[in-house]
């Protein structure tokens, strides 16, 4: 396609100069128009400047971030990108008002990029939505939606940022379906919300004097400190219910020099185990251990199976063609590994690597429609790995694997994240997902997916379930269960000593 980026070159930011370059890269012919246009309200556009200035001092945050602003010199150059023709399609980044066929990033309903700011300072993530006006049309509608997580909503620069990846990648996805044909999603954008007007001094301020306490209180405790539970179903596994059980769990002890988390159940040879990462806290490393419990509830010791020179966690076990598999993450040797159990529990031979060159997380597998699928929390260029689900399918478990033409398919910080093996209910496919509203793994949601296939894919939530207040906990991110056994982990503060 023949496009036209509009940027404000008061305004021009390096997320901006890196879309033209993904979407140069993806095959596009891309022209950058540059305009001038009014800040609107000047004292709070120097707050912001002021703010962010202060903090990049404080956070030592590089000079090429995503919102950082570009030079002048850096402005002309954009400019200077021209293309034969007229353009296919304007992509406005400056609230310029072209005309169709154009789409613009909207933060709450908004064009301002004040509004993202806004939502920040008020302690939360805005909704970003890529309005879309046909040359015919009279209104926009919505050709895409996303929710990105904000890791750290405290510093106002690394939320912005994060903000501006996920509008980026919302972007992508938007010139990837109006080229496919698909149609908007909607017929009206969301209706501007009023914008906060808290100071982004106080803001900055708050979040020094939070950081400097969230340090002192963790020489004393671990903040976030995981558990696996786990307990024998009795007709009322969470799954079927969709509730949280009566029945408590029981859960693993640990030494406090490490945590036990994402924790999947396998039965073999009539013996419950459950593999998990392990992850001490001297090596900040994750690998795979496994304990077994007995019918009476009793867990062995965990002890470790699989270790590699880069972090492991994640854990899916299943039997297929006689032979026992595990595929771990491996995120951050930007892989997707198939293990085989060479001897079944603590023998693991590598024998493929499914998807490489990628950032996934958390890779969920299950056959549909005739194909295998890979579900992943697939991250890129310093954006969140809780919001984004990419979707890899292939006729065989080796492959080859294809990514999907729309990754990521969702960026939705309250579903998006893979939190256990999938399952059937009532005939319809549910997946366990991770709600990172509050913080990584602060909640499951259960979603059914109403759509996959290689051209698509859609989700509803069904249900949302926080952790009970029994367990203490201010996040729950796994579900999983075999032969009758449930195994959950929770997070939650704990004493180092």
């Amino acid at each position: 396609m023949r496009l036209r980026l509009i940027i404000d070159s008061g305004l021009a930011y390096v997320w901006h100069r890196r879309l033209a370059d993904r979407l140069k890269r993806e095959g596009h012919e891309v022209a950058i128009a540059t305009v001038v246009r009014p800040s609107g309200d000047e004292r709070l556009h120097r707050a912001v400047k002021i703010a962010r200035m202060i903090e990049r001092h404080l956070y030592r945050i590089p000079s090429d971030h995503p919102t950082a602003l570009l030079d002048a010199e850096a402005v002309v150059a954009l400019g200077a990108q021209a293309v034969e023709g007229q353009a296919d399609c304007t992509i406005d980044l400056a609230g310029a008002g072209a005309p169709g066929p154009v789409i613009a990033p909207r933060f709450d309903g908004s064009r301002e990029d004040m509004a993202a700011v806004a939502a920040i300072i008020d302690g939360r993530a805005p909704v970003i939505e890529i309005a879309y006006r046909g040359a015919a049309d009279t209104v926009d509608r919505v050709i895409a939606r996303g929710r990105p997580a904000i890791e750290d909503r405290a510093i106002l620069t690394r939320a912005l940022d994060q903000m501006a990846v996920g509008a980026l990648r919302l972007l992508l996805q938007s010139i990837r379906r109006i080229s496919a044909g698909e149609p908007p999603i909607e017929t009206a954008a969301s209706q501007p919300p009023v914008l906060a007007s808290r100071s982004p001094f106080r803001h900055v301020a708050n979040a020094l004097a939070a950081k400097i306490a969230a340090r002192l209180t963790g020489l004393l405790t671990y903040p976030d400190h995981w558990r696996i539970g786990w307990r024998w179903t009795k007709g009322d596994a969470v799954g079927d219910g969709l509730v949280w059980p009566q029945q408590p769990y029981r859960f693993l002890a640990d030494d406090r020099q490490r945590y036990f988390a994402d924790p999947f159940a396998f039965v073999h040879d009539g013996a419950a185990h459950v593999f998990c990462e392990e992850f001490p806290y001297a090596t900040r490393r994750g690998i795979i251990s496994m304990f077994t419990v007995t019918r009476e509830g009793v867990a062995s010791p965990p002890r470790p199976v699989l270790e590699r020179p880069y972090h492991l966690s994640y854990p899916l076990v299943f039997a297929e063609g006689g032979a026992i598999w595990m595929i771990p993450e491996s995120s951050e040797n930007r892989t997707v590994e198939l293990y085989r159990a060479q001897r079944f529990p603590d023998v693991w031979v590598r024998e493929a690597v499914l998807v490489e060159n990628v950032v996934a997380a958390d890779a969920t597998l299950v056959t549909h429609g005739g194909r295998r699928w890979l579900f992943a929390a697939v991250s890129e260029d310093g954006s969140s790995s809780w919001d984004a689900l990419g979707l890899f399918h292939a006729l065989d478990l080796f492959g080859p694997w294809t990514a999907h033409p729309l990754n990521p398919l969702l960026i939705d910080v309250e579903a998006a994240r893979p939190a256990g093996m999938m399952f059937t209910r009532q005939g319809r496919l549910l997946r366990p997902a991770q709600d990172c509203t509050n913080g990584y793994g602060s909640a499951l949601t259960l979603c059914e997916v109403t759509r996959l296939d290689p051209h698509g894919y859609e989700q509803r939530i069904v249900r949302r379930l926080p952790p009970p207040a029994s367990w203490k906990a201010h996040g729950v991110h796994t579900l999983n269960g075999a032969g009758g056994l449930e195994v959950i982990d929770c997070v939650g503060a704990r004493r180092r000593f």
